[in-house]
């Protein structure tokens, strides 16, 4: 029995009241035979709490994303806090939530901060960058509400980070979306490259070369790191991740392990899965309606998911950077690559290298500079 588990949890499948552009989880779902499973059942909520709490002894995390997890409703959540008080003995409960921010209000807000839930708001930079993809499904800006959001979550003391899509425009404003960020006071922020859909090889208006990347990751490092010799601390979690690994400690992000590991995704029906970009048939690990999580866990499947993504270009052996690259995300080897007729020798090559050679040859020794800084405080 493992000490700590983590479940992605699904509650509404991938139904959601936006239209945004480059969501990922619409094309997951458009390339499996069930686009939505619904809205969870009360019966498969009680079955993943009790084997959630079953498998672990120390820390269970439940973190709820979609689609859209907060269409479900706040009774949902409610039932669901308290059915986990009820089933619980010794283990430590954390609660988060990745969300477009347009369902939440007062209540919401207070159950929230109640909960002690960590939110993750989905926001690309101030309105002009932000509702340029990120529009409702009648093709209209979301800004005002996800902006409204973050202000109720401020007055209820809501701790929340904000979570922004690196698209072709964010290159081109790096600087303006950074600036407002620090405006507003947000001080946690976490930027992920917007990806290609399964089996297309089109660049799409928003989608980014390694060479965007690149440029985006350089500028924005700068910026924070002027910040940082000036005493303003801001954490945006792919430097951070960096600067713990130069000290010696893992990642906590996953993609930045050099390996693949199997983190359950339960959508609304029960299906689990190993992984929130993999939430696809041929991947799917069983029911947790009718299936041990451990059997799901490390079962035959789990265990050829895992080894099918633990691959590396030969290149990579060479390069002075591995030891922080690691070779990258799974996904970010299936770049417009065709998934359907895919053999594992395929899952070398990450399609952003380019970027991170060129953002390790600038900021390296900058890293290298805040790691050693940072260990000659915590002597003092």
């Amino acid at each position: 029995m493992p000490k700590n588990i983590s479940l992605l949890i699904k509650p509404s499948s991938s139904n959601c009241n936006l239209g945004c552009k480059y969501c990922f989880y619409y094309d997951v779902a458009a390339n499996r035979d069930h686009k939505s499973y619904g809205l969870m059942q009360p019966s498969t909520m009680d079955a993943l709490i009790k084997k959630a709490l079953e498998s672990a002894t120390d820390h269970v995390t439940f973190a709820f994303q979609g689609g859209e997890p907060t269409l479900i409703g706040l009774d949902y959540f409610k039932n669901f806090v308290s059915t986990v008080n009820q089933y619980k003995s010794t283990q430590t409960i954390h609660y988060a939530i990745q969300t477009n921010g347009t369902q939440l209000d007062e209540d919401f807000c207070t159950f929230l901060h109640e909960h002690h839930f960590l939110v993750g708001l989905s926001l690309d930079g101030p309105k002009d960058m932000h509702d340029l993809n990120r529009l409702d499904t009648k093709k209209k800006g979301t800004f005002k509400t996800v902006d409204q959001a973050a202000k109720l979550m401020t007055k209820h003391k809501v701790e929340f980070n904000i979570l922004t899509v690196v698209t072709k425009n964010t290159v081109r404003h790096v600087q303006k979306i950074y600036r407002y960020f620090k405006t507003q006071n947000y001080q946690y922020l976490q930027f992920i490259p917007c990806i290609s859909d399964f089996n297309d090889a089109t660049l799409k208006p928003y989608n980014i070369t390694p060479k965007d990347y690149g440029e985006f990751l350089i500028q924005l490092f700068d910026l924070w790191y002027q910040d940082i010799l000036q005493g303003e601390r801001i954490s945006i979690r792919l430097f951070d991740n960096y600067v713990q690994m130069l000290l010696g400690m893992p990642p906590e992000s996953c993609d930045m392990n050099g390996f693949c590991s199997v983190n359950p995704v339960i959508e609304a029906d029960g299906s689990v899965y190993p992984c929130d970009f993999y939430v696809l048939d041929q991947w799917k690990l069983g029911n947790i309606n009718n299936d041990a999580l451990e059997d799901m866990m490390f079962g035959d499947l789990a265990k050829e998911f895992l080894a099918s993504g633990n691959h590396h270009a030969k290149e990579c052996d060479t390069c002075p950077y591995l030891r922080l690259c690691r070779s990258g995300c799974r996904r970010h080897k299936e770049m417009f690559v065709d998934t359907k007729n895919m053999a594992t020798e395929d899952l070398y090559d990450n399609y952003f290298c380019e970027a991170y050679k060129m953002f390790f040859s600038h900021s390296a020794q900058k890293l290298q500079h805040l790691a050693r800084y940072i260990q000659s405080q915590q002597r003092v």
